[in-house]
This record gives structure tokens, sequence and C-alpha cells, in this order.
């Protein structure tokens, strides 16, 4: 992708993408509410411009360039992809985004695995005040907060008010949702950062130990521990320095050294046991990771 995508009449591209998409729901005040809204007294802290969910957007991008208007994007499932200036960052699940106004960005779903967003855009004299509360600044404008029914509840909250916009009740109604939108991503975003990274590393590794026979995923690892893939990659990664499908494997290639050592067991039935279906494989994989074969580790212990 070069470094903006130009989307060229934008209302009407996004028009054209979402017919891609597996769902939509798209709700923007026009301009006389907006202008009601601002004319309301003591209504013009937060205003919401619009809010939406697309599911699954293939083809969704984005780019906006000094409009006075905050863009929060909350992925809940797929994966992501934002850019300002030199800044590119990949979004995946359980990552809110925020787009400061006035900024020159773009973001887009993933060609392979379209996002999944939950988004709305705010405005007002304290906007700033909501984006200090959230943490963001311009050099770290993305929060994990993992998959949470009590903001996605919110946002349903917010679909339904959203729709009919009668008078200051409403209005208000509205900016209560949104701020308590982002009061439950701050709240949520500050337990999952003094969370000890490696707790939830650990417990994914003694899950690998008592399972080291069978073929695991990384989807059904993440989903022992409660994470989405994404963030459960990452983390893990992170803090083991390599990915979970390797350490794993590294992990039953230390449990073939062992059989091997202490046994008279042949390579295709310590493959077997380990949960490899094609000896071959495991050989290759025994090498790549020992430095040398299966055969030749039993030979070099014996004569130890």
């Amino acid at each position: 992708m070069k470094k903006y995508v130009k989307v060229e009449k934008a209302a009407a591209k996004w028009r054209d993408n979402a017919v891609h998409f597996k769902g939509v729901i798209h709700l923007v005040l026009n301009v006389n509410e907006r202008e009601q809204w601002t004319k309301s007294p003591g209504m013009s802290d937060l205003q919401l411009a619009g809010c939406g969910c697309y599911t699954h957007a293939t083809g969704h991008r984005w780019e906006r360039q000094g409009v006075d208007e905050g863009v929060y994007i909350y992925c809940v499932d797929g994966k992501g992809h934002y850019l300002r200036g030199k800044q590119s960052l990949d979004i995946g699940p359980g990552e809110v985004l925020y787009c400061f106004p006035k900024s020159h960005h773009a973001y887009w779903a993933d060609e392979a695995e379209p996002w999944t967003i939950y988004w709305m855009h705010i405005f007002g004299k304290r906007t700033h005040f909501f984006e200090d509360k959230l943490g963001l600044t311009h050099e770290h404008h993305v929060l994990n907060i993992g998959i949470q029914p009590d903001v996605l509840n919110l946002f349903k909250q917010l679909f339904s008010m959203i729709q009919t916009v009668n008078n200051d009740a409403d209005r208000l109604a509205i900016q209560s949702c949104a701020a308590n939108i982002i009061g439950t991503t701050a709240v949520k975003a500050h337990s999952f950062s003094q969370a000890h990274p490696s707790t939830e590393v650990d417990a994914a590794i003694k899950y690998m130990e008592g399972a080291i026979e069978k073929n695991l995923t990384v989807d059904e690892m993440a989903n022992y521990i409660g994470l989405s893939p994404f963030y459960f990659s990452r983390l893990f990664r992170k803090v083991r320095g390599t990915s979970p499908m390797h350490y794993f494997h590294q992990l039953k290639i230390q449990k073939a050294c062992s059989l091997i050592a202490s046994s008279n067991m042949k390579v295709k039935h310590v493959a077997c046991q380990l949960g490899f279906e094609d000896p071959y494989y495991f050989s290759r994989l025994f090498k790549k990771i020992m430095g040398c074969s299966p055969a030749q580790y039993r030979l070099a212990e014996m004569a130890d």
C-alpha cells in the first residue's frame, strides 16, 4: 500500500466498500442535528458525530486530514492497519485505535482477515480531557482492553439512542453513553496494563506441557487463557522471545529427546506418541531444533 491510499469522494466510497461487509451499522448525525447540539447549553463538552459497527469489513479503508473529530475504533475480530506519517501499526482483536482530530491518518481492514470494528466519532471543547483520561498521546494511541462485553453493550445502547434525537434529554443520554464507553475503556486498559503478562504466558505453557501428545493450535492455546489469538501470540513473543507454536514444538522435541535417550522406542513410535502423524516431518523438525537427526542423537547418547 502506498503511503496514503486516496479515497475518492469518501462518503460515496465507503458505501461502495460496505456492500462487501458482512454487517453494517452506520449512524451519523446530520448537519442540522449537530448544529442543534452545539447550541444546547452544557452540551458542548463531548459531542457525537456518528457511530456504528462494521462486521468483517472487506475492503474497508479511510483517510482523513484536518478533520476536527476524534475517531475511536474498537477491533473485536480480524485485523486492520493504521498509518500516520512514518508510523505504521497493526490492529488486532481487543485493541482500541484512536485517531486524533486534525491529524493526517489512514486505516484499513486486512485483506486476508478483515476486521470487525465498533466505532464512534467525537468532538467538543473538552475532547482532549477524554483523550487524557484514556492515556492517549500522538505517539501512543492504541490501547489493549481485550474483548469486553460491557463496552459492546454500551455501543448497542448508543446505536439505539442515536436513531431518535428529539430534544436535549436525548442528547444528554447520547453524550453520557459515549462518555461511559470512554470511561469503561480507560478502566479496562488500566487493568490490562497492570496485569503481569507472564501470568498468562505461564498458564499457556502449563497447558502445552499437559497436552504434549496433542496437536494444539494457537487458537486453542489463546482460548484456554481467555485471550484473542492475535494478542496472545504477540504477548507470548514479547515474554518468551518466540512464537507459541515454536515454543510448543521445542517442548515436544525436549520430550522426544528424553524418550529416545531412555528407551528403545523406534523413532516413528516416538513421533506418534508426541502427536506427529508424519514421522518424516518429526525428524526434520527434530534436526532443525537439535542440529542432528533422532538416530544421530540416540547414538550420541549411547556413546556417552
